[in-house]
């Protein structure tokens, strides 16, 4: 988790999302630990807008998924998007 928190604290978060970077993360990531298998980055709305790794996983939707309720939950708490922490009619964030 800390080679995650480390790029996140050092690289432009608006260049993450481009492909080829997250290309160039990843494999930075697996020169440290091959415990990463894949990398992916979710909107707030849960599409999987970039991934890297052996799935077909870009443009999947996690919006309904309980782990993304959670997360979306989770990073509410945080205070982080506050923009996009409301409640809809179903109780879904």
């Amino acid at each position: 988790m800390y080679d995650l928190q480390l790029i996140l604290n050092t690289v432009d978060i608006s260049d993450i999302p481009q492909p080829q970077f997250l290309s160039a993360i990843f494999h930075e990531l697996q020169k440290t630990s091959s415990v990463f298998v894949d990398l992916g980055i979710l909107d707030e709305s849960g599409v999987h807008n970039v991934y890297h790794g052996p799935y077909d996983l870009s443009g999947k939707a996690y919006r309904d998924a309980p782990w993304f309720q959670q997360a979306i939950r989770r990073v509410c708490q945080l205070g982080y998007w506050p923009h996009q922490c409301h409640r809809q009619e179903n109780g879904a964030y």
